[in-house]
């Protein structure tokens, strides 16, 4: 039985319709291969991710930089400019990086007494790049301020620059050092 049904199907693929149908289905092979060739492939996908991550990462601890630098400098203007302290140099430690919370649409639906929510991130699309909004970003925390002033060998200016930097900097005293300049 089994080698009759083989002859049949090697008379009918020797025939006209059978040709036609072997030709149609590798027209049909082959344009699959040539489209799969313009699709992405995951791993560029996973990789161009991990490149974006990266990228955030290094662009968090630029923005910490930044940020540290900018509380050095306006701390050393506003304290130098206390009765007493003279010239002074600041340096400002932070715990971690600079955090970012990008803009969400929110999408809500009932059905059958089932709430869904879905959220997506809201992109800008400018020049091929595809950019997150930042709704908002929140500086690390300060670790501890070191400051050496002039100034820094009287306790009555050191009173005045603790309580100065606590004030500025909404951080308890025990996490500031003052220090006579050399």
């Amino acid at each position: 039985m089994r080698k009759e049904q083989i002859e049949k199907i090697k008379q009918w693929l020797q025939s006209d319709k059978g040709v036609k149908l072997i030709i149609i289905l590798g027209v049909i092979g082959m344009s699959l291969i040539l489209i799969s060739s313009f699709l992405p492939k995951k791993e560029d996908n996973i990789s161009n991710s991990n490149e974006k991550i990266l990228s955030d990462i290094s662009n968090n601890n630029e923005d910490t930089t930044k940020y540290c630098d900018n509380l050095n400098s306006k701390l050393e203007k506003i304290l130098s400019s206390i009765d007493g302290v003279g010239e002074c140099h600041v340096c400002v430690t932070t715990n971690g990086t600079s955090q970012y919370s990008y803009a969400k649409n929110k999408d809500e639906s009932t059905w059958n007494e089932k709430q869904e929510v879905e959220q997506k991130y809201v992109i800008l699309k400018k020049e091929n790049n595809e950019i997150p909004i930042i709704e908002s970003i929140y500086n690390p925390e300060i670790n501890g301020v070191v400051i050496v002033c002039e100034g820094g060998n009287s306790n009555v200016v050191k009173e005045k620059v603790y309580k100065a930097v606590s004030a500025l900097l909404n951080i308890k005293t025990d996490k500031i050092y003052v220090d006579k300049l050399k």
